[in-house]
């Protein structure tokens, strides 16, 4: 058969056409097959919507109905609450008695009030105002429920049967000093053996202790003076030459006294009598109170010492709040804003923790007061220095 080209290229472009169109028809097949199955996953997506339910499930708020951890782990949460939604204390209030004016011994009262902390504690504070008598009295009669003493002052009311006790030490030293003007012929403390008479408020703690500084500094005649009961201020008997010296509490006297343009000369007593190294100034309350409402005082000293902390780590921002509070200090900021900063480093102990008293705090004056035979009981008998448990307690200063 002779080979002709056009039945050729017919026959294979029949060839051509017939395998193109089943290569059509089997791609509209697929075609057709892929469109339903994408069709079939579209409509069945809502369907089926359990796939998504169940990833989805610990994001929407759906989850916790079908599933038990979230349940499981909201119990604690439950079981939880009144913890953070404890009821707070009950309400009551504080009487707090001065010694003095106003001054940074009680910064932290005023603080503490400015700042909410007694509210914080849902306390009530009333400042009872210094009026010439002695706290302890106040506060053992139950017109006061804290008040600021001195520590002899309270040893002696111990040795009368008073149920008083130290509760926490505003400051952590002793700034009792003897004082004469800088003009004074008496240029040391052993020179004030000489004087003839010492300026003070009737204490009978006074002499004893002036007494014994005047010994370690090695005067001749320690106890050889008059005691005059002062009606007014030390510095102002001193400048009007009432007597030739006085006691003062440096961080405040002094300091008012040199910005008046009155020069003094101090003879501290922790310079001559280490071992008389308790604090100063310190709260003290009744030991019934102590008993029948720790929680309370508790609650007051925590705010206390939360505003203490407050002015020994920004005495002027604390000065700033006590002239605030006290507007009869506003003609003094100078004198509030020095006396701040003296006090700053004064009102923690070493670890930085305030209010904390100890037994070594007490012992040297105790035992001076002791062998001075000022510690007399209600019948007028010498009593023995008490145990320091007897006049002084940290049970509600937890960090002490």
């Amino acid at each position: 058969m002779t080979y002709r080209p056009e039945q050729g290229r017919m026959s294979i472009a029949r060839k051509l056409f017939i395998g193109l169109s089943v290569l059509l028809l089997v791609a509209a097949a697929c075609g057709e097959s892929e469109p339903e199955a994408t069709s079939a996953a579209t409509t069945a997506a809502p369907a089926t919507t359990a796939a998504p339910d169940t990833t989805a499930a610990p994001y929407t708020t759906a989850a916790p109905d079908t599933t038990a951890a979230p349940a499981t782990t909201a119990a604690p949460d439950t079981t939880a609450a009144p913890d953070t939604t404890a009821a707070p204390p009950e309400r009551a209030t504080v009487r707090i008695a001065l010694d003095f004016i106003p001054n940074t011994n009680h910064a932290g009262i005023f603080i503490a009030r400015s700042m909410g902390l007694f509210e914080r504690e849902n306390l009530d504070v009333e400042v009872v105002p210094w009026a010439f008598t002695v706290t302890g009295v106040l506060v053992e009669a139950g017109d006061a429920d804290l008040g600021i003493a001195y520590p002899p002052d309270l040893l002696r009311e111990v040795a009368l049967g008073s149920s008083l006790k130290i509760v926490a030490a505003i400051i952590q030293e002793n700034n009792v000093a003897l004082v004469v003007p800088a003009d004074s012929p008496y240029q040391t403390a052993a020179d004030l053996g000489a004087a003839e008479s010492y300026g003070g408020y009737g204490t009978p703690h006074e002499r004893p202790l002036v007494t014994e500084m005047l010994t370690a500094a090695g005067a001749a005649t320690p106890g050889d003076f008059q005691e005059v009961v002062l009606q007014g201020g030390a510095i102002e008997a001193l400048i009007e030459d009432r007597v030739e010296f006085s006691a003062v509490f440096q961080g405040w006297s002094e300091i008012a006294a040199r910005l008046r343009g009155t020069e003094l000369r101090l003879f501290p007593y922790v310079d001559f009598i280490p071992e008389i190294v308790y604090p100063d100034v310190v709260f003290i309350a009744r030991s019934e109170m102590i008993e029948q409402q720790p929680d309370v005082l508790a609650r007051a000293l925590r705010a206390l010492g939360e505003a203490y902390t407050f002015a020994a780590e920004n005495p002027d921002r604390a000065a700033d709040i006590l002239i605030s509070e006290v507007t009869d200090l506003e003609q003094s900021e100078p004198l509030v804003r020095e006396s701040a900063h003296y006090r700053a480093a004064q009102y923690l102990n070493d670890d930085g923790v305030w209010g904390c008293v100890q037994t070594s705090h007490f012992a040297g004056i105790g035992g001076l007061l002791e062998r001075s035979g000022v510690l007399l009981d209600e019948e007028g008998q010498v009593v023995t220095a008490p145990e320091f448990s007897v006049y002084a307690t940290s049970e509600l200063l937890p960090d002490c």
